[in-house]
């Protein structure tokens, strides 16, 4: 989502959350470091009045989270108070109280400057979480020795096992993991979906797939795909893709904590390239 009309979305959840806030305490978090509080008017509840006073401060204060409209708002509300006034909001309310100091100045801008430090950090960690999922990085498969170009997301690692090969790939920015499995028969002409269905009944203790196997195309080979969930973590989908070249069976996991694989940033790429060093 846009981040703009993602803030105009949060705000009237926030103005709630700091009413609730002040309903329970009598002041706000930076209210309380500057020494500001706001009483309530003896004919009114606590409720009733910081509810109602909240929402006009999102309203003429805030411009309803709009950025150019909060600009006029809040240049109205500085110019007012500037002036000797109280902010259009607090009109017919018993004074705003203040309590100054310079302890509370210095704790004031010292709180300003960590939440604007921590504002670029995660505005910084955002956008290299975004470059590592489109920026490319080679991986060369232990089975075939071909190379692919996968997101500087993944990070992959071999797993051991039994039988056959297995390689894992977790990405922290995507929320998401992947299996790559490969084994060897000793005979042609396996069918895939007889495969298919094997490798269903082994992670079924783990993942409930709840579609059918359905063909397609990766990287021009025959496969089959279905979805499901992790049966302990219903909000983690799952992707299943089963490829057969000859002997060589190939299989892929994706795992999407919070939303469906499909809407992974980059997922069919993903795949095209490990398939792609299939053999």
């Amino acid at each position: 989502m846009n981040e703009g009309l993602l803030g105009v979305l949060l705000l009237p959840l926030v103005n709630l959350l700091l009413a609730l806030i002040m309903i329970a305490t009598g002041s706000t978090p930076g209210k309380a470091i500057v020494g500001v509080r706001v009483p309530v008017p003896a004919s009114k509840s606590r409720l009733a009045f910081f509810l109602a006073r909240e929402m006009k401060v999102w309203a003429a204060g805030l411009g309803l989270g709009i950025p150019f409209v909060a600009l006029f708002t809040q240049i109205r509300q500085y110019r007012l108070i500037a002036a000797g006034n109280t902010a259009s909001y607090d009109e017919g309310n018993p004074n705003i109280l203040a309590d100054p100091s310079n302890l509370r100045l210095v704790a004031g801008l010292a709180v300003v400057a960590a939440l604007f430090t921590g504002t670029v950090y995660l505005r910084v960690e955002s956008k290299n979480a975004v470059n590592d999922v489109y920026a490319k990085q080679t991986w060369i498969n232990p089975v075939t020795q071909l190379t692919a170009q996968i997101g500087r997301t993944w990070h992959g690692e071999e797993m051991k096992t039994n039988s056959g090969r297995v390689f894992y790939f977790a990405s922290q920015s995507l929320l998401a993991e992947a299996i790559v499995g490969y084994e060897q028969f000793g005979f042609d002409g396996i069918d895939k979906l007889a495969y298919a269905n094997g490798i269903k009944g082994v992670i079924a203790s783990d993942i409930r797939i709840n579609s059918e196997w359905a063909p397609l195309s990766v990287q021009g080979i025959p496969a089959l795909r279905a979805t499901g969930n992790a049966v302990k973590a219903d909000d983690t989908h799952v992707e299943v893709t089963i490829a057969v070249v000859g002997r060589n069976a190939w299989r892929m996991l994706i795992f999407s904590r919070g939303r469906p694989v499909e809407q992974l940033p980059e997922k069919d790429n993903f795949v095209e390239a490990i398939f792609g060093t299939a053999n």
